[in-house]
């Protein structure tokens, strides 16, 4: 199983209603071995058969930072604009900004009663809540991995009604290409690429995306971009550096690949929420008051057992917040020219790793799939109660001159039989043989072509056929064109 089959039964599963944690009348909490997390937004949690348990991952339709329970990645770290000179005229003030702010501001009237409980305060008290979780503000070195799986919907352009996209990644004045392997004709590209750069913060946090259109002539024209801000996500309590899977497995397809284990994630997550734990006792982990006892399923597995809890975090920590899980998330494209209107969707995800970590594992491999090369091999032996579409010059009687046409990927690579002439009765004689070499991708159950789609076409455009034989019956005529009999 590659990364694709993970993504095709991410978004094409049916999914069943999940029961949830149960109590059993104390302060310990029974989990269930199935406990994950939808792999649909919007939808209740869920899970579905065993195999899209440990294999699916959540899809979301809308960017991470429009999901709620992520709220943005604002909970702590907000953008001010810091601009020069006055607001005058009808020059909006953005034109004036000469640099970017990060931070928080919060005003709470002292002592909080006991209800006022906010999320950025974890003890209840102003001391030692609201900048306690806070992580350091010091320089760090980040590795970021940028996923871009597919884009859908790109609006075409005006002169040709298509578009040659390529990827561009842009931080700062730090710029990514990937203009040499742009795709030929296609409004909705699959890519399949990871790039890889280091992004220093404090710095340059606000990722552009842009996908161009490729031209032989002139410029290249943007098609449209989408913004994201690094550095939030990178110091959210949410986590949104890299997404918790689903299971913990050391190697296959569904490899872990944070820095961390479960595990140590657990520990950091309860320190940074002040919370007494974890304390693990066989199948039972106490996290402050509560004790969550596992099910027998689990056996032994420490890091699947923290990993349930990870993914249950909203339920456990007392700031009531989750944990962004593994995903993709679709984000829309604008163009600077038109930014009211959207220019097409691009799913991607992204992954961070600090430096002074190393990441476990290499980027996950979601090259497209390549086709393998097979060849075809159709023996026409003869034919039988063929149509008698002419009339003999001397005689009057029906006939035909019979042969066989067949094409696999299209009618340009058609193959003919040689021709049975004057046949009274219908019946052909051929012991011909068509052999069509293609492409096929097994998984897909589609044949591959690549074709230049006129003869002013630079290069080739890629094709998805259903893999179906074509044969016909044809009557060959000598001053006027050949009839088709069936």
């Amino acid at each position: 199983m590659d990364w694709w089959s993970r993504y095709y039964l991410s978004t094409g599963e049916q999914p069943q209603i999940e029961e949830p944690f149960y109590s059993t009348g104390s302060d310990t909490v029974v989990v269930p071995r199935n406990s994950l997390l939808s792999a649909t937004f919007g939808a209740p949690r869920v899970r579905n058969v065993a195999e899209t348990d440990t294999a699916g991952f959540v899809v979301y339709p809308t960017e991470l930072e429009n999901v709620p329970e992520f709220g943005g990645f604002q909970e702590w770290l907000h953008s001010f604009e810091l601009t020069k000179g006055k607001k005058i005229s009808r020059n909006p003030l953005r034109e004036k900004s000469m640099a970017v702010l990060k931070g928080c501001f919060r005003i709470y009237r002292t002592p909080l009663p006991p209800d006022a409980l906010d999320p950025l305060l974890p003890l209840g008290e102003v001391s030692g809540g609201l900048f306690g979780g806070i992580p350091k503000n010091k320089p760090a070195k980040v590795l970021v991995r940028t996923y871009i799986v597919k884009a859908m919907n790109l609006e075409p352009s005006k002169a040709r009604n298509t578009t040659d996209p390529y990827v561009v990644l842009q931080l700062g004045k730090h710029r990514l290409s990937d203009k040499e392997n742009y795709i030929s004709k296609q409004l909705n590209p699959v890519f399949g690429k990871c790039f890889e750069f280091v992004a220093n913060f404090p710095g340059s946090s606000l990722l552009r995306v842009l996908l161009f259109d490729w031209n032989l002539v002139g410029a290249d024209e943007l098609i449209g971009e989408t913004v994201i801000d690094l550095e939030n996500r990178f110091y959210s309590r949410h986590r949104a550096t890299c997404g918790l899977a689903r299971f913990y497995e050391t190697t296959g397809p569904n490899a872990w690949r944070d820095a961390l284990k479960p595990s140590e994630i657990l520990q950091k997550m309860c320190r940074d929420c002040w919370l007494d734990g974890p304390h693990n006792d066989g199948r039972r982990i106490r996290i402050g008051k509560f004790v969550y006892e596992f099910q027998e399923e689990f056996g032994d597995d420490q890091e699947n057992m923290a990993l349930t809890l990870l993914h249950r975090w909203n339920e456990i920590s007392q700031a009531k917040y989750s944990l962004v899980p593994e995903h993709v998330e679709t984000r829309t494209l604008h163009n600077p020219m038109n930014p009211l209107e959207p220019h097409g969707q691009l799913v991607m995800w992204l992954d961070m790793f600090e430096e002074d970590t190393v990441p476990p594992t290499m980027p996950r491999e979601i090259s497209m799939r390549k086709p393998e090369s097979y060849e075809l091999r159709v023996i026409i032996w003869n034919t039988d109660e063929v149509i008698l579409a002419d009339d003999a010059f001397f005689t009057g009687e029906k006939m035909s001159d019979i042969y066989v046409k067949g094409w696999l990927t299209g009618k340009e690579d058609a193959q003919t039989t040689d021709v049975h002439y004057r046949s009274l009765t219908g019946e052909g004689n051929f012991n011909w043989r068509f052999v069509f070499p293609f492409e096929y991708l097994t998984v897909e159950r589609r044949v591959v072509v690549k074709r230049k789609v006129s003869v002013f076409s630079w290069d080739e455009t890629e094709f998805k056929l259903p893999p179906v034989l074509e044969l016909q019956v044809w009557d060959a005529d000598h001053f006027s064109k050949d009839d088709h009999l069936g």
